[in-house]
């Protein structure tokens, strides 16, 4: 039987490949995951949901993405 081997990859590799990906992916802990296109009723919620979160972060030092942007998001000790 033949085992898939499996490599991480740096977040400067992560960022060079998906600019030249057709598709989306995810990049977790060295891993890239491809990512699927969302229904319209996943994109209604996330609409309604950003629209809250934006209209109650209004007026301080955080922002609300949709979608499509690449975020870099440490990990909160605790």
């Amino acid at each position: 039987m033949k085992v898939a081997s499996y490599t991480q990859i740096s977040e400067a590799e992560y960022l060079a490949l998906e600019a030249q990906s057709p598709l989306k992916h995810e990049y977790v802990a060295g891993g890239i995951y491809a990512m699927t296109g969302a229904s319209l009723r996943h994109n209604v919620i996330a609409l309604n949901i950003a629209a809250l979160l934006r209209a109650h972060l209004r007026g301080s030092p955080c922002r609300t993405f949709m979608s499509d942007a690449k975020l870099r998001v440490n990990k909160l000790s605790s």
